[in-house]
């Protein structure tokens, strides 16, 4: 992480000694990311095709999540409107 310019100067995450990374993005249905889904580490690492994978499906099960509690938000607020 310290080699990425998007990471290096963070305060924070140096002062925790996070130096590895991985996420992946929550894709509303509209196409707009509106969060991450992420893993960190102390010790330097590479995240394997299968890690990544999985950290991915985690993402968009907690976007399915995200989704379905939103309709039935929609749903109930309908009902105390009928």
């Amino acid at each position: 992480m310290a080699d990425d310019k998007r990471f290096s100067e963070n305060e924070q995450l140096e002062n925790l000694a996070i130096v590895s990374y991985a996420g992946a993005n929550m894709t509303a249905p509209n196409g707009q990311v509106i969060g991450q889904v992420c893993v960190l580490d102390h010790e330097p690492r590479t995240y394997t095709a299968e890690e990544r994978r999985l950290l991915q499906q985690y993402a968009e099960t907690a976007m399915e999540i995200l989704e379905l509690h939103q309709t039935v938000l929609e749903n109930a607020t309908a009902e105390v409107g009928r």
